[in-house]
């Protein structure tokens, strides 16, 4: 974020959550899908986890974005983007240990 590398900001934070979900899972993160990240956190949590799988999928949806459109984010905007990701995957540690 402090580099203003922001296609490389949101790819990094994208990859990041791909990967925490892909090794809580076992499986590889190469070629994870969406749709498959928001079944392995819904999974993970083993609860009805909606709201939280609607903004990870949210989130991904805006790395995607910024990455490929190249659209322009602001700091602010960026420091949201990786608030919601420690939240994201502090919910979903949160979720297995209720299993």
């Amino acid at each position: 974020m402090e580099k203003g590398d922001r296609p490389g900001f949101y790819d990094a934070i994208d990859q990041a959550l791909r990967a925490y979900l892909a090794d809580n899972a076992n499986v590889s993160a190469a070629g994870l899908t969406k749709d498959e990240c928001a079944s392995l956190a819904t999974r993970m949590c083993n609860m009805e986890a909606r709201d939280l799988v609607a903004e990870l999928v949210a989130l991904l949806q805006r790395c995607e974005h910024a990455r490929y459109a190249r659209a322009a984010s602001t700091e602010d905007q960026m420091r949201l983007a990786y608030e919601t990701a420690e939240q994201i995957v502090d919910a979903l540690d949160k979720g297995k240990t209720r299993k």
